[in-house]
């Protein structure tokens, strides 16, 4: 199922409101053979579930009942559980777990998405969950990456088997000759047993699709390839073909997943994972094992983009030299603070204004038409035509604040805490008289942030360094939590991306990588990264990420654009002042402060351009 190729009119959810009045259903995110899949919360809980939709013109009672019995039995960490049944007058829902990192198919499909130990670890997971449903009997029939689905775990992926919709049990193939209702077990051809073809199938069939998988992961396609009728003529007669190049630990369990006779296979799930297992002890598995997959040489890409970084001036900050930089953008103003200074530099006037604040500035919240300014102890509502500051409100700290796109709302959490004040009225605010205001779940202080004028987003991260954990939780702007979601990853400060309800984190375990976060539905996506930034910032078309002698350009879906080389030492980064992104064809301006010999700074412009090449 590809969410990207579904409809989000939200008006065709609206019939299913009423019929599931446990669950707020949230998005359509799939579709396949015999009804749709929707992202939605427990109203109770607040927690995501998948609702999978069986009409009853799709799918016989028997083969619901069928579906069903397979998931009730199979309680195990890497199968997909069912947590309840709900029906309507026309379908009937199976409630599951939701997987944020949607299926392996589409992370195959991705650049860079994965090492050899990761592939590997992966292949580990979806034989631990094969390896219980064999042990109750049932045999998958379906495997292939569709049908796989990935989550988080330890900031790591994690895979769980799913769709079990035409699973069969052992004693359904006991018969040694072919059976019109066996043959209904065959799913995709691509991954089907030369015994599939005749009606008969056991668990090593399953093991023979767990081979195509693991020729696929390693080497980008699978073995064998044609129309249906091409391939089940390679299935029964083509002989295997693999690299000399590959390690012979890992040729050896493919060529044993993948013998035409199911007597010279692995005999259980467990066996094959063992010898998965032990090829990891290799050393020259291990040699390979942080190498980017598929193997084997990465033909260029034609359509690759090109960055161009033009160098447009230098200029130096004054700022002592123990303390940090924070640049800060809009489309029309630049925003420099260091220390108790802010300079703010209009994209259409050269010259740059100065001012002074009692305290360090400990954040700076743009808006459509003014600047947020946030102090230890006050918050000032600046404009670009500001010669001074005065308090909008002040607060005993810790507080961390946000302000929305339109500039009309203020949201301020303390701990256990969060109020809402509006900006509509003239300052100073009270701060006992908020507008709107709730409760915290957490003494931590969470970074919060206004993902549109009527929707706020919360963020608190494990501090437990072992813990890779990150909590969001949705609030509306009149107090009342909509949404909650506990992802097992931990992450560096979040910005909003140029999508709607998409943000970008940054990770530094166990792995560094940018990560791409689609809230509505949830939908995570990695980008691995060579080493984690210095500074970062997204920017409107994608992020901006750079650290010693390197800029990186990624775009909205996290596919690289290109990288420079050159700045060295940056500190902080911001682009987007005077317009423009960066799509391949636009160009935008970006400032970094960079530190200087002395320990004092310096802020470096440039025009970045972006090339789709020919």
């Amino acid at each position: 199922m590809n969410p990207t190729h579904l409809s989000s009119d939200r008006a065709s959810l609206h019939p299913l409101k009423p019929q599931l009045s446990k669950y707020r259903i949230l998005q359509l995110v799939g579709q396949g053979q015999f009804g749709k899949v929707f992202c939605a919360t427990e109203r109770k809980t607040e927690q995501l579930v998948a609702l999978k939709e069986l009409t009853h013109q799709r799918l016989t009672t028997h083969k619901f009942l069928q579906e069903l019995w397979s998931l009730l039995t199979l309680q195990h960490p890497n199968i997909v559980t069912c947590r309840a049944l709900e029906q309507t007058p026309t379908a009937r829902y199976f409630v599951m777990d939701y997987c944020e990192g949607s299926t392996l198919r589409e992370l195959l499909e991705r650049q860079n998405s994965l090492t050899l130990a990761e592939g590997l670890h992966l292949m580990r997971c979806i034989l631990a969950g094969l390896d219980c449903a064999h042990r109750q009997s049932i045999v998958h029939c379906d495997l292939k990456p569709e049908n796989i689905l990935l989550t988080l775990k330890n900031g790591e992926w994690f895979a769980r088997l799913s769709d079990f919709g035409i699973a069969r049990r052992f004693s359904q193939f006991q018969s040694q000759r072919p059976r019109s209702d066996a043959m209904e077990a065959i799913g995709a051809i691509a991954y089907t047993a030369p015994e599939g073809f005749y009606g008969l199938y056991s668990p090593s069939a399953d093991l023979y699709s767990m081979g195509i998988l693991l020729f696929e992961i390693l080497l980008g396609d699978r073995p064998f390839s044609g129309n249906p009728t091409q391939l089940m003529w390679a299935h029964l007669n083509q002989r295997l073909s693999l690299p000399p190049w590959m390690p012979a630990a890992l040729r050896h369990i493919i060529a044993k997943a993948l013998e035409k006779l199911p007597a010279r296979r692995y005999k259980t799930a467990t066996t094959m994972a063992q010898a998965i297992a032990q090829a990891l002890q290799d050393p020259q598995v291990q040699s390979l094992s942080t190498r980017l997959l598929p193997l084997g040489e990465h033909p260029p890409t034609a359509e690759a983009p090109t960055l161009t970084l033009t160098p447009t001036q230098t200029s130096r900050i004054e700022s002592s030299p123990t303390k940090d930089f924070a640049l800060t953008a809009t489309a029309e103003v630049l925003y420099t603070a260091s220390d108790r200074h802010l300079q703010i530099q209009p994209a259409d006037n050269p010259q740059t204004k100065q001012l002074n604040f009692p305290e360090a500035i400990a954040a700076i919240l743009p808006g459509a038409k003014n600047c947020t300014i946030a102090t230890q102890h006050h918050i000032y509502a600046i404009s670009p035509e500001a010669d001074q500051c005065q308090p909008l409100l002040t607060l005993n700290p810790p507080f961390h604040a946000a302000i929305d796109p339109q500039n009309r709302w203020l949201a301020v959490a303390r701990p256990r805490h969060l109020a809402f004040y509006s900006l509509t009225h003239q300052a100073p605010l009270k701060p006992d008289a908020p507008t709107h205001a709730c409760a915290l779940p957490a003494p931590r202080l969470p970074q919060i942030l206004f993902l549109d004028p009527r929707h706020l987003l919360a963020i608190w991260t494990d501090p437990h360094p072992k813990k890779q954990r990150t909590l969001l939780q949705v609030y509306a702007r009149r107090g009342m939590r909509v949404a909650s979601v506990q992802l097992q990853l931990k992450l560096d400060r979040l910005m909003l991306a140029g999508q709607p309800y998409t943000l970008f984190g940054i990770a530094h375990h166990p792995l560094p990588a940018a990560w791409r976060i689609q809230l509505f539905p949830l939908q995570v996506t990695r980008i691995p990264l060579s080493t984690p930034p210095a500074c970062w910032s997204a920017v409107p078309g994608g992020i901006i990420l750079a650290h010693a002698g390197e800029i990186l350009c990624l775009d909205e879906e996290g596919n690289p654009l290109g990288s420079w080389q050159g700045v060295p030492e940056p500190v902080a980064l911001a682009a987007g002042f005077q317009g423009g992104t960066l799509t391949p064809g636009d160009s935008m301006k970006l400032a970094i402060a960079t530190r200087t010999d002395a320990g004092g700074a310096a802020l470096h412009y440039f025009e970045v351009n972006v090339k789709k090449n020919p």
